[in-house]
């Protein structure tokens, strides 16, 4: 695919799951790390937008840990969204998550968010103003002040750290049976968007976010709180 972007309308999808929880170490665990950025919101009931909701691991976490927030999960992959809606209504919480299949500037601007979440989709879009302009439409929707955790791949790929890493993650795969030169998985990271961290701390301030702090490291997996000015 173009800009090493999975199909997610594919049986990619049907494998994410797995294939997120070996690429990426303490998956699980960056959600409640995420949680620990929003500390306690102004509203007894806040609204979450989850951007990149496919798979619905975030809506499961925030909705369950959370009895009274209030989701809005945002994926343009039918596929992915399928398999969300279906885990939010194995564990009932249909009733406070919306889905919205598409993007995040469809949706209103009317109604503010009050914390936001971007978990490893950004590494997919070009940074031809593609990367500030999805930050800029989740800056658009959040209230002032509001949290916002940003996670993405990201590096210089031409650089020896991003070489060295790079060769220790396909290791990782290796040791868990995946064949790493032959995963398309594997190999689709070189082909993504990527910049480096410098640049990604340039988008977020110039989408109107400060106090950012990295909070997650991972090979070349970064996480960044930050709040909207």
């Amino acid at each position: 695919m173009n800009n090493g972007q999975p199909d997610f309308n594919s049986d990619f999808a049907l494998q994410y799951d797995s294939f997120i929880r070996l690429a990426v170490p303490a998956y699980d665990q960056l959600f409640s790390m995420s949680d620990s950025f929003f500390y306690q919101p102004k509203k007894t009931s806040p609204n979450l937008l989850v951007v990149g909701a496919g798979g619905g691991a975030e809506l499961l976490y925030f909705s369950q840990t959370h009895p009274s927030w209030f989701l809005t999960g945002v994926d343009p992959s039918d596929q992915m969204m399928k398999i969300a809606s279906h885990k939010i209504r194995q564990v009932g919480t249909e009733n406070r998550v919306k889905l919205h299949q598409g993007f995040v500037h469809e949706l209103p601007t009317d109604s503010k968010f009050d914390m936001a979440t971007c978990i490893l989709v950004l590494q997919f879009l070009p940074d031809d103003n593609a990367k500030l302009n999805l930050l800029k439409s989740v800056a658009e929707r959040l209230e002032h002040g509001a949290p916002f955790i940003l996670v993405s791949i990201f590096g210089d790929k031409e650089s020896a750290e991003f070489h060295k890493n790079f060769a220790a993650w396909k290791e990782r795969f290796r040791s868990n049976g995946v064949d790493p030169e032959k995963s398309e998985d594997v190999q689709r990271i070189l082909k993504m968007p990527l910049i480096p961290e410098e640049r990604i701390l340039e988008l977020l301030d110039e989408a109107g976010f400060q106090s950012i702090v990295k909070f997650y490291s991972a090979y070349q997996i970064g996480g960044w709180a930050a709040e909207l000015k």
